[in-house]
């Protein structure tokens, strides 16, 4: 299966569009209808629309280029070009809208906004050092809870069966699932690619939407986790991170403030050391590990 996604970038990724072919024409469409589940607010002009993210995504471009060093693997990890001007912004999303067909509600522009905004840390205010890795950890993950406003925002119309390209074509609360060659709008719950194919509250787990796991759930990161919960020293989900000094596998699995000291079995929690200080590993650090020292190479990432 092809999937083609237009959204925020890396740990902001919303798996809404599964490509196939092409389905109704816009002469069959409607216009924006109520979505369950999200508020209407003063309708917002798709050009301010833009200006806010612009605002918070554009900025993070400007950041990664005066904080990070040139090669870093965590340069550009916001930086999403479509959102550096409010005019590239406003082309992109014309072009998506006439791609899938999709009408723009702008009743739910400050729901989309809140949704993004909510995974979005922003940007610091200096190359500081600041531990990222800890905002992405809080902001990101929400095991279970699809993001949909931007459907609610990019509203499609094509019914139960009929053929898509994109999850965001179809009716709310329908998804584009199938094989290459038939993609169509089915309901969510059953049978899944991704996330955007299973109900509320469920994740795809094995082609199959499923409960996700709960504490107490065996892991190997934070991400088998719910959100809230980490992975800690047995590699159990639980609701509460490692003291200083406790065992841990990763720095998921510490409290906020402290990291894991990576040393086979014994790694264990301790106090973010900052920059300039000795380190082994990036998880020390108020930053990252940087030929023995702790750097603040884009303001942090910590071992996340």
């Amino acid at each position: 299966m092809k999937f083609r996604a237009f959204a925020v970038p890396v740990l902001a990724m919303l798996p809404l569009f599964v490509g196939a072919t092409t389905g109704c024409s816009s002469s069959e469409e409607v216009g924006p209808v109520d979505v369950p589940g999200y508020t209407k607010s003063e309708p917002m002009a798709l050009e301010d629309y833009c200006g806010a993210r612009v605002a918070r995504e554009g900025a993070w471009c400007g950041y990664f280029d005066r904080c990070c060093d040139a090669g870093s693997p965590y340069a550009n990890s916001y930086c999403d070009k479509k959102y550096l001007t409010v005019e590239t912004c406003v082309s992109a999303l014309k072009s998506f809208m006439a791609d899938s067909g999709t009408v723009y509600a702008g009743a739910y522009a400050q729901a989309s906004l809140d949704e993004v905004f909510n995974r979005i840390p922003e940007v610091p205010s200096a190359c500081n050092g600041s531990h990222l890795g800890e905002a992405l950890r809080s902001s990101n993950a929400r095991a279970g809870k699809r993001q949909d406003a931007f459907r609610a925002l990019f509203q499609g119309h094509r019914g139960k069966d009929s053929a898509c390209e994109y999850s965001a074509s179809c009716e709310f609360g329908l998804s584009c699932q199938g094989t290459a060659g038939k993609y169509t709008c089915q309901p969510r719950g059953i049978s899944c690619s991704l996330d955007d194919d299973c109900a509320d509250g469920y994740v795809c787990d094995d082609k199959f939407c499923r409960m996700p796991p709960g504490n107490g759930s065996s892991c190997t990161s934070q991400y088998d986790c719910p959100f809230g919960s980490v992975c800690n020293q047995y590699k159990s989900c639980s609701d509460s991170g490692g003291n200083v000094g406790d065992l841990c596998v990763s720095g998921q699995g510490c409290k906020p403030g402290t990291g894991c000291s990576l040393n086979g079995s014994n790694s264990r929690c301790v106090s973010l050391k900052t920059t300039g200080q000795s380190c082994t590993s990036d998880g020390e650090c108020n930053g990252v590990c940087k030929g023995g020292r702790c750097a603040g190479t884009c303001g942090g990432t910590g071992a996340y």
